[in-house]
């Protein structure tokens, strides 16, 4: 079904502003921006925006939960909770991201992101994991017990059985560092 937001101002690519302009949605897609704000014919939807602000979806690229849930729970339920949480303010997509984490919270949360990930609605981009690769001095709000070297023996299976891990932090300074680069 498409949708027309009219009467509003609209960001376009190249930070240039339409002013009274109208935005045309095929589903959740931008299908057509124009520079006027006339009610469009065999439009299903139209939205006047008031003179409001019409802007694409945030993207999140460190996120760590929302709407009372944690993606470090690693289960369906909690990512999509948080999901939702963020959706409804704005964030169209975004990389879940998990603090330093034992092997097997970061492959239940890899699984349920998989499934996410091969979902095209879900806005989900992918896994961003924080360490557990970090120096012990520079580690911040890490759980020490946590921390360790970038072991090749322990990543790359990790890596290869879930490409949805698209972001991982690491210290540079640590031994093994620039072959886990």
């Amino acid at each position: 079904m498409l949708t027309q937001i009219y009467n509003g101002k609209i960001l376009i690519p190249g930070g240039r502003w339409v002013n009274g302009g109208s935005v045309v949605m095929d589903g959740s897609a931008i299908a057509e921006i124009y520079s006027h704000s006339r009610i469009m014919e065999g439009i299903g939807k139209s939205v006047n925006a008031g003179g409001g602000y019409i802007l694409p979806g945030g993207i999140d690229l460190h996120v760590h939960g929302g709407g009372g849930r944690d993606f470090m729970e690693a289960t369906d339920e909690a990512f999509k909770t948080a999901v939702m949480a963020h959706r409804r303010h704005g964030t169209t997509s975004m990389f879940p991201t998990l603090a330093s984490s034992p092997l097997d919270t970061i492959r239940q949360a890899a699984a349920v992101c998989s499934r996410m990930v091969d979902d095209p609605y879900s806005g989900v981009l992918g896994l961003h994991l924080e360490g557990p690769y970090f120096s012990l001095k520079m580690a911040g709000g890490q759980m020490p017990d946590i921390i360790r070297i970038p072991s090749p023996m322990e990543y790359i299976p990790l890596v290869e059985e879930f490409p949805c891990i698209r972001r991982w932090d690491a210290a540079p300074e640590l031994p093994g560092a620039d072959d886990f680069a």
